[in-house]
């Protein structure tokens, strides 16, 4: 029964050496796959932790600066960080750089009030910033393009904005957004200009743009409400800066009429609108001042006759006042003529004829033939003048009055004319040869 027993024990032992040998390679692959697992999900959960611990989660404003925070709740530090399309930079104590420009590797960036990187052009308060697409400020300096639009770097990333400056070829104005106006007519300093499509502002030239016509003075800016002139011509600029091409009233009273193409305006136009002798909107007249005894004779608004007058006698030959026009000039002309004084009578001898129906008439007989009668006393003249302008028919005009040593002061009271307007030997010369047929009268 023992010995049984024992090679019953060494049997059963060769059975299980055995089984051994033929199931190792399945049993190694079930080891290994158990490892596999376990290693990847070590790592997994090393990365994840990872993942977690860099990850941005949020950004938080907290002891007085900005803080991202990660997805396990820790704040970021010393990186570039991008958060919701917008990229933040943590500094070593995990404050992001807001409101700054900042050195970082070797290049300028701008952060705004929030703390986020700004790109190309953007403003802070006033100033116009350049950058690129990274970010990074363009430092030098020179004309840019972005976006279809022209800027000029003056250096350090700041461009020109709300200005007017002179830069190499040319004089150029900037918006307040730092863009460069082209082909347009804006205001700046108080002024208006015109930038052509190069940006260059045009100066001491006339401008047509959109159908309006401007004159750009010297600085560029355009004239207003005044003349400028321009070659051989003068420009009327109005309220709006633009050329005037249609008649207008001066300050004067005149009324000047531009080249309604052009607007060009004569120099003799011009100089006739700024005339303080403009008289009713007319330049050439001639005005008698009966009260002063006193004439002027004013001639493309120039003064060309000032002078005193004898008009006519006060009360009897007094000069008719109101407006009338030269109606015809001559030289060496006789005045004759005679007028009845109101009044007053003489003695005249009959004559033979007179005597003869006295006598023929039967209730003078025997009354004694009058050698005499009574007429009314006339004033007669008769006088050559060397210079004659009418301005009522025949009988009033102007001329010159050889006879008298004095003008003015109130010789018309005693020693008036018979009506016409007594002058001075130079001046009524001078009126005859420049008052044309058809000149203003005006006696007042």
């Amino acid at each position: 029964m023992r010995q049984t027993a024992k090679k019953s024990s060494k049997t059963t032992k060769k059975s299980r050496k055995k089984s051994g040998k033929s199931h190792s390679p399945a049993k190694k692959i079930a080891i290994i796959a158990v490892i596999a697992v376990v290693l990847l999900a070590a790592v997994g959960f090393a990365y994840a932790n990872t993942v977690r611990h860099n990850t941005p989660d949020r950004i938080v404003s907290e002891n007085g600066g900005l803080y991202c925070y990660s997805k396990a709740e820790e704040i970021l530090t010393g990186r570039w960080i991008d958060l919701e399309g917008k990229r933040y930079y943590a500094g070593e104590d995990g404050k992001l750089y807001a409101g700054s420009m900042e050195q970082i590797d070797e290049h300028s960036y701008y952060f705004g009030e929030d703390g986020a990187l700004l790109k190309d052009i953007f403003k802070v308060e006033d100033t116009v910033y350049s950058a690129d697409q990274e970010g990074r400020i363009n430092m030098a300096e020179g004309w840019e393009e972005h976006g279809g639009n022209t800027y000029y770097n003056k250096g350090e990333g700041v461009c020109l904005s709300a200005c007017i400056t002179d830069l190499e070829g040319g004089t150029y104005s900037f918006d307040p957004e730092g863009v460069l106006r082209r082909n347009a007519v804006f205001e700046a300093d108080g002024g208006q200009y015109f930038a052509d499509p190069d940006g260059k502002i045009l100066k001491s030239q006339p401008i047509e743009f959109e159908g309006k016509k401007y004159y750009a003075g010297e600085t560029g800016a355009f004239v207003k409400n005044g003349y400028t002139a321009y070659e051989d011509y003068y420009f009327y600029i109005n309220d709006d800066s633009a050329i005037t091409k249609e008649p207008f009233v001066a300050d004067s009273g005149y009324t000047v009429t531009p080249d309604p193409e052009t607007g060009a305006i004569s120099k003799k136009e011009h100089d006739i609108s700024l005339s303080e002798y403009i008289y009713n909107g007319l330049a050439t007249y001639i005005k008698v001042d009966i009260d002063s005894q006193s004439m002027i004779f004013v001639k493309d608004g120039e003064l060309l006759v000032s002078s005193y007058i004898v008009s006519g006698l006060y009360g009897k030959y007094d000069t008719p006042e109101g407006e009338y026009e030269i109606l015809h000039k001559a030289t060496n002309v006789q005045l004759k003529g005679e007028q009845v004084i109101e009044g007053q009578y003489e003695d005249v001898p009959l004559t033979d004829e007179e005597i003869a129906k006295f006598k023929a008439d039967p209730k003078n007989k025997g009354k004694e033939v009058p050698k005499t009668k009574k007429v009314p006393k006339k004033d007669e003249w008769d006088v050559t003048v060397n210079y004659w302008l009418a301005f009522i028919g025949g009988t009033y005009g102007f001329h010159d009055a050889t006879w008298r040593s004095y003008f003015g002061d109130y010789i018309y009271t005693w020693d008036g004319s018979h009506g016409c307007v007594n002058l001075p030997l130079w001046a009524a010369e001078t009126l005859y040869n420049n008052a044309e047929e058809g000149t203003p009268v005006f006696i007042y």
